[in-house]
């Protein structure tokens, strides 16, 4: 029997003139995050600094650029909203996450912006530094926080309010946190000697932990939900090997043995490579800040994942993630796109490189076999029907743009309204009193 090969395995990205890249960015922390619109990216230092830049344009970028400052100190981490391209979530130092809406006239050339100073939501309650923060990727208005406080947050966005919170059962620093794909479960890893993962239904009360995996090295977790799987890559001190580990959350599950493991490359063997795990073409990326490689892998039901290619375009790693797939560029069989934070071959500046990996393809038009259907950036639950039990789903669209169901056409930017919060309202509503009180004491004048 002939084995079929994955259709990425002769997948690649061309290496990229200086007018593809975005240049002369001031030097930049390895936090980034893409949405189908922008590039989110920290500033290196205090003061918690990002650049926000459009995600097509290229070549120089300006010093004059306006910058988003709504942080007091260093940011930890980002996210955009899966529903809302505009929308990004920022963790800090500072012990804060800040919701900031993006206006469309951000880096417009004829009405140029001043740095944002003020976010367009604050969420307050953790009591250190604020690690990760991560959208739910099927309900609205939902998104978690992790922090040095050992405190897991789950927050409504719109009202600012944190309406479930449980503690690490460790008592030690978060390393990781990740929804899987229907939003009903959160995985987080801590930073123990020997470190562990634990995976919870949000929705229940803190004690009930799902699955606890522990014993493990420096780690990055992913779920590949199709399988089942709740995925790990971590390290092992002696001897020195890297690990992806695989295991099955379903009846099989044993916490000591994972169902499926793959040893890779041990370079840089004492941190574990970050993940990213492509739903739709089961395909799993890795990459590590200081390397220069990226591979893909790809990932079954039943054998340990299967290495299709490494990626050794120069320079550096310097930070990095992925678009979003439904921003793809189909006309050129693009599967994925890297973006690469790099440090520039002359001075202290950075660059970033967007690396388009493509599938070698004969003719022009649409190729169904390499688009199954994607996540389109629709919601299916609100958060008041997610807290009461209903389970969010996957809302599926077609990458062809000649479909009914285009992701295009699915995805209408869900619309952000900030509401005030409880603390507001109640001041509103002491005021309100007050108001009342002189009234009735002139009237009984």
């Amino acid at each position: 029997m002939v084995k079929k090969h994955h259709l990425a395995k002769n997948a690649f990205a061309e290496k990229l003139k200086p007018e593809q890249m975005m240049r002369d960015l001031q030097k930049t922390d390895e936090v980034c995050a893409a949405s189908a619109k922008w590039i989110a990216m920290a500033r290196a230092g205090s003061g918690g600094r990002m650049y926000v830049l459009d995600l097509n344009k290229t070549d120089r970028i300006a010093n004059t650029t306006p910058l988003l400052c709504t942080h007091a100190k260093k940011v930890d981490g980002a996210e955009w909203c899966p529903f809302n391209d505009d929308l990004l979530a920022s963790a800090s130092q500072d012990c804060e996450v800040h919701l900031n809406l993006i206006p469309d006239n951000w880096l417009a050339e004829d009405s140029p912006m001043e740095n944002l100073t003020q976010p367009t939501q604050a969420l307050k309650g953790h009591q250190k530094r604020v690690s990760f923060v991560r959208w739910n990727p099927t309900v609205s208005d939902t998104l978690a926080s992790v922090s040095w406080d050992h405190c897991v947050k789950l927050w409504n966005a719109e009202t600012a309010e944190c309406v479930r919170e449980f503690n690490i059962p460790s008592g030690k620093n978060p390393t990781a946190l990740c929804w899987n794909n229907a939003g009903n479960l959160l995985a987080v890893a801590d930073k123990n000697p020997n470190c562990s993962v634990y995976v919870y239904d949000p929705r229940q009360s803190e004690t009930e932990v799902a699955y606890t995996i522990e014993g493990l090295g420096s780690t990055d977790i992913f779920f590949a939900d199709k399988f089942n799987f709740l995925g790990i890559s971590t390290t092992s001190r002696s001897p020195k090997k890297n690990w992806i580990q695989l295991y099955d959350l379903g009846e099989g599950f044993n916490a000591s043995k994972p169902t499926l493991k793959y040893k890779y490359d041990t370079s840089n063997g004492t941190k574990a490579e970050k993940c990213y795990f492509d739903q739709d073409l089961d395909l799993l990326w890795t990459f590590q800040k200081g390397k220069l490689s990226t591979t893909c892998l790809h990932l079954t039901q039943s054998s340990k994942p299967m290495p299709l290619f490494v990626d050794r375009l120069q320079p550096q790693n310097c930070g990095a993630c992925f678009i979003p797939k439904r921003a793809c560029d189909t006309g050129i069989c693009e599967i994925a796109r890297f973006m690469k934070i790099c440090a520039a071959k002359q001075g202290s500046a950075h660059e970033l490189h967007p690396l388009k990996f493509t599938v070698p393809r004969k003719g022009d038009g649409y190729h169904a076999d390499i688009y199954p259907p994607t996540k389109a950036a629709r919601p299916s639950k609100t958060v008041y029907e997610w807290l009461e039990g209903q389970d969010g789903e996957v809302v599926f669209g077609s990458m062809n743009r000649d479909d009914q169901d285009w992701v295009g056409n699915l995805g209408e930017q869900v619309a952000f309204e900030k509401k005030a919060t409880y603390d507001e309202l109640a001041a509103e509503n002491a005021q309100l009193k007050e108001r009342i009180a002189e009234l009735e004491a002139q009237l009984g004048q």
